[in-house]
């Protein structure tokens, strides 16, 4: 796994360059939770869509009506699913930070049901938060991003929920929001061109296999998959930096939260 990234403040390509290398340091682990809720997922669907054909010919529930609660249903598991899978990617981050080996089971112990819907409470608060603040005329919305950008890692390492995880994270933005607001502009550039490379390479390789104009979607999709992880890893990163600048944080605080 190599040596352990040591904390420390980092400015915005460090701190960019850092998540490329948390990520590829800890890819097993990133593809095995991927591979498992993305398969959790889906059996759920297929249940709830069995469930709805049985109940469409034994009890001549409306297919209309069928299809529109398995769609609802399935959004609702989506959500889930993205919400064990970003509790999972914030502790793989913070583990490995701390020296150890984040393995699969590990990091699965480490998640309970509470956890999960108090991370998806939180972040409907956040999302209405910046809805409103587009609709008040874009930049209110972009201001609230960055001021609220914290509330999800704070929910799964400080166990600090709802508003009070949205004031917590406002505290830790203030003095740097600027400097968050680059950060993230750095990443999304740096990952932006990562992906152009990716969906060139396998473009070209889906070409030569034969599958036409089909190759460029496809190769967009597997480059999407591959790369979401990053644009999770970043914010983990940014968090500890902003503690670490604020409330001199380090190794051993992080070794005692989890």
């Amino acid at each position: 796994m190599g040596e352990p990234i040591e904390l420390h403040r980092m400015g915005p390509v460090e701190i960019a360059s850092t998540t490329f290398r948390v990520y590829l340091r800890t890819l097993p682990t990133m593809l095995g939770l991927g591979v498992l809720f993305l398969g959790i997922g889906f059996a759920v669907i297929l249940v709830m869509g069995i469930a709805v054909g049985i109940g469409g010919s034994v009890f001549g529930v409306d297919s209309v009506f069928g299809a529109v609660g398995l769609a609802l249903g399935g959004g609702i598991v989506g959500l889930v699913i993205i919400m064990y899978y970003y509790a999972a990617v914030t502790l793989t981050v913070s583990v490995y930070l701390t020296g150890h080996k984040a393995g699969l089971l590990q990091v699965l112990k480490r998640i309970s049901g509470t956890l999960i819907f108090q991370l998806l409470g939180t972040l409907v608060l956040v999302a209405l938060a910046i809805i409103g603040g587009f609709i008040l005329l874009i930049i209110p919305g972009i201001i609230f991003a960055i001021r609220f950008l914290f509330a999800s890692p704070i929910v799964v390492l400080e166990r600090v929920t709802y508003a009070r995880a949205m004031r917590r994270s406002r505290e830790l933005v203030k003095d740097h929001w600027w400097r968050i607001f680059l950060s993230l502009l750095v990443v999304t550039v740096l990952i932006q061109v990562a992906s152009f490379i990716i969906v060139a390479i396998l473009s070209i390789a889906l070409l030569a296999l034969g599958l036409g104009e089909s190759s460029s979607s496809i190769a967009q999709g597997i480059s999407s998959v591959v790369l979401y992880p990053l644009g999770l890893i970043y914010p983990v990163l940014l968090y500890y930096d902003i503690r670490i600048r604020k409330e001199a944080f380090n190794i051993a605080a992080l070794r005692e939260a989890l």
